[in-house]
């Protein structure tokens, strides 16, 4: 009964107490409307509304109020400071949403907690948006493009810095340095957005538990960066198309611990996953396909490999330097596996040399001669310390999710005949041996 009356109190509260709409008026062609003053005369709670057209920053909203473009554009004017954001927000529970920041310098800032921004077009070569000491703010539905076609010379899509429990939601970044960029900024929400054309699509700085779900990230320099951190995942995202540097790679885990990367397609890069100095993570149920080297491994322990496809690479996987992996239950298309009893795995084991990536990383020229006929025997011959080799004791026959079958009457027939041979091989060894012990 407490409950209900107090949510009948506040329900009543919003009858009486109506939130103010102020509809900016249309300005005009000599009179620029100032938008910072209705903006300061809004209370707490109310509506402004900016009808179509092109309006002066920079703004300030100091008060949890909704500030509403119906397609209207701000600017910055000539002699406006060109230090200060286009748009800030230095309070908590506002909305912004429908409105299009072109700023050469920089789009929006925020400091303050639980606020919303949704449906926001920025097009600038600063940095578009940045969160510092904000939480549990929600970015929804931004576009943002770069204007600067240097990539040296660009600035983050989103930058989020000290900054906890913030969403990242149903947006679309292209041609900015990094699109989404954490620094110290724990439990962040990356889902459902597109991120193209950048350097690292996603870049990850001690921002512990925070989750990259369901993303298409493509033709980045990486597509998803994450270093230094405990405990994220990074689960059900497209992760295509990272090839066009000499440092283009999928994912890459540095200094990782307690991680989940699951469920992610990582496709048509130059090296697929990229494992340096991890411990603790799992990895399981990933497709690996079409990368020119599909997992790269260095000083990396205790990670767990199961149930993932590799398909299609020039090279599957390499490790050096690394021990006490957990790598089973994987499928890997270059296998010759052999099922007895037809659980689905191969009774015979899979190893992966790291030769390649020994030989090229004392000489990087060597890449040259990838796959040549020396190559490849210089690899047959090189087997010591297989024990930091990558080691698939019970690979997949097929990749998973597919049906598996009982062996087939020919698989059968092959095995039966091949222990016939073996027998017959074998008799006159036998017999000659019950003749010395007879006499």
């Amino acid at each position: 009964m407490i409950d209900f009356a107090k949510s009948m109190r506040r329900y009543l509260s919003f009858l009486v107490v109506p939130a103010l709409i102020m509809a900016v008026p249309v300005q005009a062609a000599d009179r620029p409307v100032d938008v910072q003053s209705v903006l300061d005369q809004a209370k707490p709670g109310d509506i402004v509304r900016l009808p179509p057209g092109t309006y002066e920053g920079p703004l300030l909203i100091d008060k949890p109020i909704h500030l509403s473009g119906q397609d209207a554009t701000i600017i910055r004017p000539v002699h406006s400071s060109p230090e200060t954001p286009l748009l800030r927000v230095e309070t908590d529970g506002a909305t912004i949403s429908g409105l299009n920041l072109s700023d050469e310098r920089g789009g929006l800032a925020v400091r303050g907690d639980d606020n919303r921004f949704r449906d926001l077009t920025i097009q600038t070569k600063g940095i578009a948006v940045k969160l510092e000491h904000a939480n549990r703010n929600v970015l929804q539905g931004l576009h943002i493009s770069g204007r600067e076609p240097d990539l040296k010379k660009r600035r983050n899509g989103i930058e989020i810095w000290n900054s906890d429990d913030n969403r990242i939601e149903d947006s679309v970044l292209d041609h900015v340095k990094d699109g989404v960029y954490l620094d110290n900024s724990e439990n962040t929400l990356i889902t459902h957005n597109r991120i193209s054309n950048s350097r690292y699509a996603v870049h990850m700085m001690f921002s512990h538990r925070s989750e990259v779900t369901d993303n298409d990230l493509q033709q980045n320099v990486t597509g998803a960066m994450v270093m230094e951190d405990v405990g994220s995942r990074i689960v059900g995202n497209r992760i295509t198309k990272q090839a066009g540097h000499a440092q283009s790679q999928g994912i890459f885990l540095y200094q990782v611990e307690s991680a989940e990367i699951v469920n992610n397609l990582i496709d048509g890069n130059r090296i697929g996953l990229h494992v340096d100095a991890a411990t603790g993570n799992r990895i399981a149920n990933n497709r690996v396909t079409r990368n020119f080297l599909g997992m790269r491994m260095q000083e990396s322990a205790q990670n767990q490999f199961h149930a993932n496809t590799w398909s299609g690479n020039a090279v599957q996987a390499q490790a050096i330097e690394s021990r006490d992996n957990l790598v089973s239950g994987n499928y890997w298309d270059d296998h010759q596996g052999l099922d007895v009893n037809g659980d689905g795995s191969s009774d015979l084991s899979y190893q992966a040399s790291p030769f390649f990536l020994s030989l090229t990383d004392a000489v990087s020229a060597y890449q040259l001669f990838f796959q040549s006929p020396g190559l490849t025997v210089l690899e047959d011959l090189s087997t010591s310390d297989t024990d930091q080799w990558l080691h698939d004791p019970s690979p997949l026959m097929s990749p998973p999710g597919s049906e598996t079958s009982e062996p087939s009457p020919a698989q059968g027939s092959v095995l039966v005949f091949s222990l016939l041979l073996l027998g017959a091989g074998f008799y006159p060894f036998w017999r000659s041996y019950r003749r010395r012990v007879s006499s």
